[in-house]
Parts: C-alpha cells; sequence; structure tokens
C-alpha cells in the first residue's frame, strides 16, 4: 500500500478508461483512490458497459461498483471490499427468450495481526445474487471463510493452521438447498534462506489425505513439488450444486530474474468420490514473461486430457495466450513527452469436444459428443502512451478471413465478430 512521506497528508489519484466502438459498443470506467498519511487507502470504482448491438438489444447494460479500504500498521492489517453487480443481457444464441438479468451483492472482510510467534488472519466474505435466466428465477448465498494461522517454534519451524468453509444455499421454486464444505489442513513447516518444506494433511468430513510442498531456490532458479486438496462446487443443469473433490500433484521448474520470467508445470489430478480414486488427469502448462524498457511479450500454454476419462474429460484439450507490446525507447521518441506502440493478442484454444461451455444451459458446462475443433482469436492495437495516459485504436478479431470463431459447443450460438474501438 503506498505510504505518503509528508505528515498529515492525503494524496488523491483519479482514473477513467473508455471506449468508443462499432454497434454502439461503450465501456465507461471511472476510478478514485484516496491515500491517508495513516497508511489508508480507499477506492471507489465504476465501470458500465453497453455491449455491441450485433446481437444484444439497446437496453442491454453491464455495471459494477466497487468500495473498498485497506489500512496496514506494523503488526495489523485490515481489508474492507464491497461490491454491487446488475447486468441485463440477451445472450448471442438463435433461439428465443435468451435474456439474462442478474442482481448481486459481494463483500468481504480481512483481519490480520501479527504477534511476536503468532500470526493470524481470518476473511470472511459473502455474495447475494438473484437470477432471472431465461423466465426462470433462481436465488443463491455464498458464505465462506478462511482463517490461515502459523505459530513458530523456532527460528525457521513452524506449525501451520489452515481452515476454509464455505456453503452455497439456493432457492428456486420455494425450494431451499444448502451445500456446505469444510477443509482443516494442518502441518508443519520448515524455511530457510533456500528450502521450504511443508508436511502436513486435510481433513475433510470422514476422509483425510496428505498434503505437502518441498521447494529448492537456486539463485534465480527454483523447483517444486506440491500436493493439495480442494474441493469445487460444480453447477447441475437443474440449479442445483454438488461437491467435487480432488487433489493435485504439481511439479515446477521456473526462472524469475527481473526483466525475464518463466515457469513450466506438470501436474496431475485425482478425482476422489467417498474414500475411493475415481479417477486420474495429468496436464501440463507454462508461461514466459519478458519485460523489457521497449517490448513486453508474454507467453501462457496448457495441455490437459493428456491421460483422463471421459466422465473427467476436461473442456480444453490445449489453449496458448500470446501478447507482444512493441513501444521504441530510442531515436526521437526516446526523451519524447509520448512514444507510440503497437500490440498484437492471440488466443488459440482446441476444444475437446466432450464438455463445453453452454451459456444456455444452467450447468454451463454440458457433456456432449462431438469431434474436436479450433477457435483462434488474433487482436490488434496501436496507439500513443503519454505520461499515465493512453489513446489507442483496436481491433477485435483481426483475422476476419476466419468467420467461424465460436467457443461455445451449443450450435445455435453466434460466432464471434469482427469490431472496432477507440480507447483513452
Amino acid at each position: 500500500i503506498p505510504k505518503s512521506t509528508k505528515d498529515d497528508s492525503v494524496r488523491n489519484y483519479s482514473q477513467i478508461n473508455y471506449r468508443k466502438g462499432d454497434y454502439d459498443y461503450n465501456d465507461l470506467g471511472i476510478g478514485l483512490q484516496i491515500e491517508l498519511s495513516d497508511s489508508g487507502l480507499f477506492k471507489l470504482q465504476g465501470f458500465k458497459r453497453s455491449p455491441p448491438q450485433i446481437y444484444q438489444s439497446e437496453s442491454n447494460e453491464l455495471q459494477n461498483h466497487l468500495f473498498s479500504y485497506k489500512k496496514k500498521t506494523d503488526y495489523s492489517s485490515i481489508a474492507v471490499d464491497a461490491l454491487y453487480h446488475i447486468e441485463n443481457y440477451n445472450l448471442p444464441v438463435l433461439q428465443e427468450n435468451i435474456n439474462r438479468q442478474v442482481e448481486s451483492f459481494h463483500a468481504g472482510l480481512l483481519i490480520g495481526y501479527n504477534w511476536e510467534k503468532l500470526t493470524l488472519s481470518v476473511q470472511p466474505a459473502f455474495q447475494f445474487s438473484h437470477i432471472n435466466r431465461w423466465g426462470t428465477k433462481v436465488s443463491n448465498l455464498s458464505v465462506w471463510n478462511t482463517l490461515n494461522s502459523e505459530y513458530h517454534l523456532f527460528e525457521i519451524i513452524s506449525l501451520v493452521f489452515d481452515h476454509d468453509y464455505k456453503m452455497i444455499m439456493t432457492e428456486i421454486d420455494n425450494k431451499v438447498i444448502e451445500v456446505p464444505s469444510q477443509i482443516f489442513s494442518p502441518a508443519l513447516r520448515y524455511t530457510n534462506d533456500r528450502i521450504s518444506l511443508q508436511i502436513g494433511a486435510a481433513f475433510n468430513e470422514s476422509y483425510v489425505t496428505p498434503e505437502g510442498l518441498a521447494m529448492y531456490k537456486w539463485k534465480n532458479f527454483y523447483l517444486s513439488a506440491q500436493r493439495i486438496y480442494n474441493i469445487a462446487f460444480r453447477s447441475l443443469a437443474n440449479n442445483d450444486t454438488e461437491l467435487m473433490t480432488y487433489s493435485t500433484n504439481a511439479y515446477n521448474a521456473g526462472y524469475d530474474y527481473e526483466m525475464y520470467k518463466g515457469n513450466i508445470e506438470l501436474f496431475q489430478t485425482e478425482y476422489l468420490f467417498g474414500l475411493h480414486q475415481e479417477a486420474r488427469g495429468i496436464g501440463a502448462r507454462g508461461k514466459v514473461d519478458i519485460n523489457l524498457s521497449w517490448l513486453r511479450v508474454t507467453q501462457s500454454s496448457g495441455a490437459y486430457n493428456l491421460t483422463t476419462d471421459d466422465l473427467h474429460i476436461q473442456p480444453l484439450d490445449m489453449f496458448s495466450h500470446t501478447t507482444f507490446i512493441f513501444s521504441p525507447n530510442v531515436w526521437r521518441w526516446e526523451n519524447a513527452p509520448y512514444q507510440p506502440f503497437i500490440g498484437v493478442e492471440s488466443f488459440y484454444i482446441q476444444h475437446s469436444g466432450k464438455l463445453g461451455l453452454d451459456p444456455i444451459s444452467s450447468s454451463i458446462l454440458t457433456a456432449t459428443e462431438m469431434d474436436p475443433f479450433v477457435s483462434q482469436l488474433l487482436n490488434m492495437e496501436m496507439g500513443l502512451l503519454v505520461d499515465g495516459f493512453k489513446v489507442s485504436y483496436r481491433w477485435i478479431e483481426f483475422n476476419a478471413l476466419d468467420k467461424n470463431i465460436n467457443n461455445s459447443i451449443n450450435p445455435d450460438y453466434n460466432s464471434i465478430q469482427p469490431i472496432q474501438h477507440l480507447e483513452v
């Protein structure tokens, strides 16, 4: 959190993000940040989107309003966040009754304190949503809390105790369905300048599974192996929710030095049902980040479903996301008050065809029997960078030769259309 160097000073920072494009597309984001002399930080942010009127109507819009406050001292920290979200959208589907209306309230609190040997933090939060999807009204209340604590037995050895709780309550047709879950995770941790070790277990009702972490750092290189246990809430077609428990073994190798960063991970996911292992899936993912004064290149990619059964297949077999931003700071632009830039963004997605995105379904992800298919998207942006300010022109779906870019398995879903907009 930034802190003023002058006593009794208050600093204000304002932000604006404006987009205006084809088909009456319009985005407006505004923000105000107030920095107090006691390290307190207020943030107010608002965002409004009027989507392109290709498949949507003039009344369609989306709004987010966020308030947050943070304060940190030498021994304690506190943060409060509140968000209001509202949307009214017609989904781009060649069907009738495709309007979705959502109104939701979100709030969260973080309180942390650091004693001489004990560190404790608690993070309660909730989300209440009222959804009217194609005439079906559903109300959801999600409540969760995360407790993290660490007691230092010695300088490099400590006891860790974490507790995660989450509950989802759904009301539909005057019927209330409640799905709770909680995980207890005690562990013993050892840490020095190069080595980090953690051995523990996760307790979920009557199920116990080992967890652990081993990491080794050498200069700017690092290696790690980790096993974690988690629970996911999955939506079903009847607006119900089910629990899916799984453990992940992850093996990482990476490099981190100022302008150059890279990481590759091999992971194995074990899906669990009750006390028995049901299936395994193997995948890999990696990321590269090069950040020079005149060039920024990022590359993220992943491969899934390398070994898995049809019951636990993932929506994607493979993805790749590449960004490239070139902004010369040489010649006449080295000391100029502005710099031109050009950016290119590429998406490549290979869909499995066995499980896919279908926004018309309340489960969102729907099992199907299709041949694997590929979607590719290329975006381009050109403009000027001025101290704390950017003005540019952006092309979405620049590769207009491909007219059938679709990320949904629904055969009635419309494809992504080319669009251009001015951005400030």
